[in-house]
């Protein structure tokens, strides 16, 4: 009699398998929108995001030389040797010294050269020097700040307009290209560059 029974309910529907298969189905969609990033517009089309971290700090070196530093809200690290950054803040070096920092909403960082793109409010600070512009590249190789856009520079009172920047870290050798300027010689008599 009890083989009976077991037959009757093998043989029988069960309720409960279509429950756990919907319920395995929900979970598995879930998962595949939890693992999203949470703010896709920052990550480029068509990269794959590798990892994403939050207060996100590095530096580069060169034999043994610190070349600049970064600090950001977070990171987003990409397939193709690039991380994305927010909120970077920057420290670049010149022989192991502070020369320029650099503020930007957003930004990347190239690993394979170890460039930098700085992208949004752009504002790069030296002594009594700051630009203001809205994209703005660290070459790292050749040492020099490149801004290929409208480019604001502002030291005292004196202000001057330019289409393009290329500049070394102390700001001390810059070429603004289609330059617009309005320059007071009492802040030209102030200026002192760092030596």
């Amino acid at each position: 009699m009890s083989s009976d029974l077991v037959s009757q309910t093998t043989n029988e529907p069960s309720l409960v398998r279509p429950f756990v298969l919907i319920g395995l189905a929900a979970l598995f969609l879930w998962g595949l929108i939890g693992c999203q990033s949470s703010d896709p517009s920052t990550v480029t089309p068509g990269k794959t995001v590798v990892q994403e971290i939050f207060d996100f700090t590095t530096h580069h070196t060169k034999d043994n030389v610190l070349q600049w530093t970064l600090k950001a809200e977070s990171a987003i690290f990409l397939e193709s040797d690039r991380i994305q950054v927010t909120k970077p803040n920057v420290m670049i070096y010149e022989n192991g010294k502070p020369t320029v920092a650099i503020h930007a909403d957003a930004g990347e960082i190239y690993e394979d050269v170890y460039d930098l793109l700085f992208t949004g409010n752009v504002k790069a600070v030296h002594a009594d020097v700051t630009i203001y512009t809205q994209e703005m590249h660290w070459l790292n190789e050749s040492g020099e700040i490149y801004a290929p856009g409208r480019v604001k520079m502002v030291r005292g009172d004196s202000v001057m307009y330019g289409n393009r920047l290329s500049a070394d870290p102390r700001l001390k050798k810059a070429h603004l290209y289609s330059p617009d300027f309005r320059i007071y010689s009492k802040d030209e008599k102030t200026y002192v560059p760092i030596q």
